[in-house]
């Protein structure tokens, strides 16, 4: 399989370098990271390009394309260590125990709203997600105010969802000295409906494999994301993180490094190609001699005139 960054990609491609692609695009409208380069991943990076390169896209993630997209990472960097984003329980490392698999809520549907797994970190395409929401926001201050939250922090808090367990995020921008909570909800409002203008989200839980907003009734003063409604598929334990090491993964990108072809590469010609025997013969494998009077006949030149000089000193004696 295709490493990501090692070559161009374009509709039509698949592997996991394109999954890796549809993870670190998803707030630009994108889907799931099923590794299908589709019209939808097509419709992402031309945003993308777009929007945050500001260039005529294309669609085609060509090296510019993927250097961008560091760019972006590193732009905006997440903090996993600040004490919002991590879980406080205080039993926990901050990311869970990855207790009760396979386990749901008692009385509750097979579903994932229902399903008490504490995932191993948050789930990567969820940060990268909010990475785009706050570069549509450029003059909005950004914070996590509610990252993960294991069960323990649940039955602290008497607590029963398991949204925090790894599969979302809650965004919030503080009110300055001069706004009241009217104006909070106002922002909130705008910034939930930039998500589903451009992240391809939606509020509400109605549309499967879809990122999800909680409606304002819910959180009227904050911005609740999260990736609950992804089939299984999409939430295998190596979509999650727990470091920005892992959240980036960042990679060399070698689609611009010339590789050279085993038949671009000569091997240098054997040493008897330019020996001769006395009176000027080639040895064995005289592919000089064929091409000419090359590097065998003037070797052999020379043989001839060192004979004559020699010949000439012998007559002298």
């Amino acid at each position: 399989m295709a490493e990501y960054g090692s070559r161009e990609l374009k509709r039509g491609d698949q592997g996991e370098d394109v999954e890796e692609l549809q993870i670190r695009l998803a707030g630009f409208n994108g889907g799931v990271p099923d590794g299908d380069f589709g019209p939808g991943s097509e419709k992402m990076v031309r945003q993308f390009q777009a929007d945050f390169m500001s260039i005529d896209s294309t669609g085609i993630v060509d090296e510019d394309t993927y250097k961008a997209i560091d760019d972006f990472a590193d732009k905006y960097p997440i903090d996993f260590d600040n004490p919002d984003m991590k879980c406080p329980c205080g039993v926990c490392d901050g990311y869970g125990q990855g207790l009760r698999k396979n386990e749901y809520r008692q009385g509750k549907p097979l579903i994932e709203a229902y399903y008490n797994y504490e995932y191993p970190g948050i789930h990567r395409m969820i940060l990268w997600a909010a990475r785009a929401v706050f570069f549509y926001f450029p003059d909005y201050n950004f914070t996590f105010n509610s990252g993960y939250r294991c069960s323990v922090r649940n039955e602290q808090k008497g607590r029963q969802s398991t949204n925090h367990h790894g599969k979302a995020i809650d965004l919030d921008v503080p009110r300055t000295d001069s706004e009241n909570r009217e104006d909070d909800v106002k922002r909130c409002d705008e910034i939930r409906n930039k998500i589903v203008e451009k992240c391809n989200g939606q509020i509400g839980w109605a549309i499967k494999n879809k990122k999800a907003l909680e409606p304002a009734n819910i959180a009227p003063t904050w911005v609740h994301y999260d990736v609950r409604c992804f089939s299984r598929d999409y939430l295998e334990d190596r979509f999650f993180c727990k470091t920005l090491k892992d959240l980036d993964k960042r990679v060399t990108i070698t689609l611009g490094q010339k590789e050279i072809e085993p038949e671009e590469i000569k091997e240098p010609k054997p040493l008897d190609t330019y020996l001769v025997e006395e009176g000027g013969k080639n040895l064995p494998g005289d592919a000089n001699k064929k091409e000419g009077t090359s590097t065998g006949g003037i070797v052999s030149i020379i043989f001839t005139i060192i004979n004559a000089i020699l010949s000439m000193f012998s007559k002298k004696k």
